[in-house]
């Protein structure tokens, strides 16, 4: 004879008898919800190893991270020996401040880049005070964050300092205007940034990169022309340029960093070249009352790179405008998608939140994972029979949607498909539905679901308020 601990009561009893003599619960029921209870602590546990997991892939990205940093303090010191003057290679004041070679001595010192240097590190030369020279060859390419940083030696032109065709930074931040030296190639990361003062600046057609932040908090800039060879806007480069009423863009530039116009308030319009094919997440963001125009009209809201077709609120891969890639986050009120859609593509949709209601077309049969993820504003989605899959996270948080209907042709629901809909009232499961992914209704607390009897005890359903199996 065996103990069965009942879960309501908690009183034990032998198994012999037919129910709880202290709640009345039947035997079978008091078995029924041990197996519960352990499904769930064996769930937990799962939950608790994924973590770990997780946390363990943490340590190791950290490790790596910490790798390539020393990789790249050992690189630096390999190029510092290999750019001085052959002439001063041997001198014993040279020795003396390689001891060191992140931080120069008081001794001054020239530096060569040979031609045979392609791209210079971010850091590279990072406070080198000693430096106060530097000679670029035309083979370099590209030049990191901070890579001249605090070479205080370097020569000042105009209250601007340069390491030879690369722009350090603004010495003098109260600088009202300035034309940047002709042959000028790169305008360096944090070059202006906080030159509140400044209300005109003129870049000449040498200049090919504008870095991170270089123009951020530029706040009396009232306009701007991106001359013909800039190819690249780097990340915040004009973040918060509150003045800025004028931005023209050249035909030159194919990317545009994340943030580098967020918070231009002032800006009403802008035009954006047909030879941008990458706008970064939020390039464009907290402007209200902005409008695009030109051949890539859509593309400046995109939260990836955008190389496909705009019409409208959409970006399709191509004109076929069957695979739908991204909707604006300005989308707002009832969305229809066109009939010509078959595919809504991961992350389509994500963080409209003024989007109340969305319109699938019969021709969709796939939804992407994340495909609706944070639109908290939806209330209503009415999807097709024509719907096989229903991607993992595809409705993640969308926490005003109340009810939404699965069709019977659908096959596949993906992991945390629903997760987190906690104004989620009701979803029936129709029988054409083969697999439903890890924790596809975890935190939907306010859910009565209708599953098929096939499901229970293989989907964990312990969130919603009411499961009915049929």
């Amino acid at each position: 004879m065996a103990l069965i601990k009942c879960p309501k009561c908690g009183k034990e009893f032998s198994d012999r008898a037919q129910a709880c003599p202290q709640c009345g619960t039947s035997k079978e029921e008091v078995q029924r919800l041990i197996k519960e209870q352990k499904e769930k602590e064996a769930e937990q546990e799962r939950i608790r190893k994924a973590r770990e997991a997780e946390d363990r892939k943490k340590y190791i990205k950290f490790a790596i991270a910490l790798v390539i940093v020393l990789f790249t303090l050992f690189c630096g010191y390999v190029v510092y020996i290999n750019t001085m003057p052959i002439s001063a290679r041997n001198s014993t004041e040279l020795q003396s401040a390689l001891q060191n070679p992140l931080r120069f001595s008081k001794d001054s010192f020239k530096v060569r880049i040979p031609r045979r240097v392609t791209s210079i590190e971010y850091d590279a030369f990072e406070g080198c005070k000693g430096i106060i020279s530097v000679t670029i060859p035309n083979s370099v390419t590209s030049i990191g964050q901070n890579a001249f940083s605090g070479c205080t030696g370097l020569p000042i032109i105009d209250n601007v300092r340069y390491a030879d065709t690369y722009l350090v930074e603004a010495v003098d931040k109260t600088l009202s205007t300035y034309s940047i030296k002709k042959g000028t190639k790169w305008i360096g990361d944090w070059a202006f940034n906080d030159c509140k003062s400044l209300t005109s600046i003129e870049i000449p057609n040498s200049v090919t990169s504008i870095g991170g932040s270089a123009f951020e908090n530029c706040k009396g800039l009232t306009s701007v022309t991106i001359p013909n060879g800039v190819t690249s806007i780097g990340d915040c480069a004009f973040r918060n340029c509150t003045g800025l009423t004028s931005v023209t863009i050249s035909s030159s530039v194919t990317s545009i960093g994340q943030l580098a116009f967020y918070g231009c308030t002032a800006l009403t319009s802008i035009t954006i070249p047909s030879s941008v094919t990458s706008i970064e997440d939020v390039a464009f963001g907290n402007i209200p009352n902005i409008v695009y125009n030109g051949s890539a009209a859509g593309a400046p809201w995109g939260a990836r790179s955008i190389n496909g077709f705009v019409e409208g609120w959409f970006v399709y891969s191509d004109d076929t405008k069957n695979s739908l890639l991204a909707c604006s986050s300005s989308a707002s009120g009832e969305i229809s998608i066109p009939n010509s859609v078959t595919t809504i593509g991961d992350r389509a949709f994500c963080d409209c939140s003024s989007m109340t209601s969305i319109e699938i077309p019969n021709s969709v049969t796939n939804i992407g994972e994340e495909a609706f993820t944070d639109c908290d504003g939806l209330t209503s989605v009415t999807i097709p029979n024509s719907v096989i899959n229903i991607g993992s996270d595809a409705f993640c948080s969308c926490s005003g949607l109340i009810a939404i209907e699965i069709p019977h042709n659908v096959i596949n629901i993906g992991n945390f498909a629903f997760r987190c809909c906690r104004g989620l009232t009701s979803v029936t499961i129709p029988n054409s539905v083969a697999s439903i992914g890890y924790n596809a209704f975890y935190g939907c607390t306010s859910l009565i679901l209708k599953i098929p009897e096939r499901f229970r005890g293989k989907v964990n359903v312990s969130d919603c308020k009411e499961v009915i199996y049929y």
